[in-house]
């Protein structure tokens, strides 16, 4: 009856799975008309379409000197599509949109899967492996970067393969292709250089529990060491060779990139670390306590086995080490997080949340098993919590497939409503000056984009229409709910310092004899014409 029960739910856990993925599939294909669709909606798949269209047309893989990430992403995505333009496809915005988005899908669906196999490696049973893998799946924020053209999803699958590769087996061999996967995570994103130390650790706890303390195991360890940096950088120097070759540019953006995660997006965030768990409830709600408590339950068990056993044979079991290796990298890279990196947003958590879920997961089953053992076998109490568990992540795909249905009405959102009023009340050649987040009609063909007016822009530019977007403008005031923008009762975020500057900016717009009337307006956008 025992594997009866386990059959059905390893079947119900891979349909839930399967389902999350096909629904993304489906969500991804909505929003890709046209460059300008895809930018009203994200900033950042727009950057990635135009990007991938260029390379493709100059056949080169230049990233022009974006080196905020690595390239990898970027490079499946330019053979991929070059695959497809040998047989005669068209490249356009739809073709490369999907296929960009269909990358992010399939690297989130093999996170999951081997975060899977990884829990599974490591003892814990399928039914349950099989819940923190669709624990990853259903997150929410992992959802939507499942289907939005970015490389976190990606960089999620090679930290897990990195990581875990380690882990499966503490060898030379083992920890040269965790190696290899930790380069190519930070080819893809460069927090993927927080696995390498870890890609160390179990072969150096074996090997110095194996051997007594001697200068030649530190030795042999420091040159396995230098080896396995000589892989992860030869394969970062493979994967991005344009970073290599214009190595100073490289670096300065790596350094504004850890300069702007430390800070925020675009101003100064409160260095309080107790804000993560903003998103971080987010995501979880209170499973954020089931969590953090798994974790610190971790170490506590931890301490109290090395304190039985000693540190040697604490090395040398397979299951301690492992649990080890995880509560270590979860504390340096949480303590990270906390510390330096203010800009709080879920996906920056990606390489932490896979092995916080393993990790805690596989101590509540433990301690679990071990109060029931005496009346309830432990394969009946793995099942019973596999369901608990599945039940959880369940509910967490019901709101998953909610939030993608939106997807669905991308074409009948207001932005693209009021881009089509423009085109069909002004002439193509109409000059506009519009926020970022703006939809117009690919027969605009007269359009400025910014991501912030000013009135020198303003004086450049001259334009006959001017748009203000909740994404841009609004960044810094924007108009009070339930009121216009006439009434010019405004909610401003004193946090950035150009608030005050675009307070002016809207005001003089406004005011009686600027030369401008208030055309149209939604919640999201606003609409002003110059008076003729």
């Amino acid at each position: 009856m025992l594997s009866a029960i386990n059959r059905i739910v390893t079947g119900y856990a891979l349909a839930l799975l399967a389902i999350v993925v096909a629904a993304n599939i489906v969500a991804s294909i909505y929003g890709l008309d046209n460059i300008g669709m895809v930018q009203a909606f994200g900033l950042d798949e727009a950057r990635y379409v135009t990007k991938l269209k260029v390379s493709l047309e100059q056949s080169t893989l230049d990233p022009d000197m974006f080196f905020s990430y690595g390239n990898l992403y970027d490079t499946i995505g330019y053979y991929s599509i070059s695959f497809f333009e040998k047989f005669g496809w068209i490249v356009n915005t739809p073709l490369v949109g999907f296929v960009l988005r269909l990358m992010s899908i399939i690297a989130g669906a093999l996170a999951s899967l081997a975060l899977w196999r990884l829990s599974e490696h490591l003892g814990l049973p399928r039914v349950v492996a099989l819940a923190v893998g669709l624990g990853l799946a259903s997150m929410p924020d992992f959802v939507t970067f499942s289907r939005t053209m970015h490389p976190d999803t990606l960089q999620t699958l090679f930290v897990i393969l990195g990581l875990g590769t380690s882990l499966v087996r503490p060898t030379f061999g083992f920890a040269l292709l965790s190696a290899f996967w930790a380069g190519l995570a930070f080819s893809t994103k460069y927090v993927g250089a927080a696995v390498l130390p870890f890609s160390f650790l179990p072969l150096a706890l074996t090997t110095l529990a194996s051997h007594p303390f001697s200068l030649r195991i530190l030795v042999q360890l420091f040159r396995q060491g230098l080896a396995m940096i000589a892989v992860f950088v030869a394969v970062f120097a493979i994967t991005n060779p344009y970073a290599v070759r214009d190595f100073s540019t490289f670096v300065a953006t790596f350094v504004w990139q850890m300069k702007y995660t430390s800070t925020g997006h675009g101003l100064i965030e409160p260095a309080d670390p107790t804000l993560w768990l903003i998103p971080l409830k987010q995501q979880f709600g209170l499973g954020v306590i089931y969590l953090f408590s798994g974790w610190v339950l971790a170490w506590l068990l931890l301490f109290d086995r090395l304190r039985r056993i000693g540190w040697r044979a604490a090395c040398l079991s397979a299951e301690t080490r492992c649990a080890f290796v995880l509560a270590l990298y979860i504390l340096v890279a949480s303590a990270h997080l906390a510390i330096s990196v203010h800009d709080r947003e879920a996906r920056i958590t990606y390489h932490v949340v896979p092995f916080v879920l393993l990790l805690s997961t596989a101590t509540w089953l433990s301690v679990l098993q071990n109060l029931t053992k005496s009346f309830v076998r432990p394969a009946w109490t793995s099942a019973a919590f596999a369901i608990l568990l599945l039940a959880c992540v369940s509910a967490q795909v019901g709101f998953d497939l909610r939030v993608m249905a939106a997807a669905s009405g991308k074409p009948e959102e207001d932005v693209v409503k009021l881009g089509n009023f423009i085109a069909l009340r002004y002439p193509p050649q109409t000059k506009i000056l519009a926020d970022a987040y703006t939809y117009l009609p690919p027969v605009m063909t007269n359009v400025v984009y910014t991501n912030m007016q000013t009135h020198k822009q303003l004086s450049s530019e001259a334009p006959d229409l001017i748009v203000l977007t909740r994404g841009a403008t609004g960044n810094y005031i924007w108009k009070r709910p339930h009121t216009s923008f006439k009434d010019k009762q405004f909610v401003r975020d004193l946090r950035y310092d150009a608030t005050p500057e675009v307070e002016a900016y809207v005001n003089d717009l406004l005011s009686p004899g600027s030369g401008w009337s208030l055309v149209t307006e939604n919640g999201s956008e606003v609409v002003l014409a110059r008076n003729r």
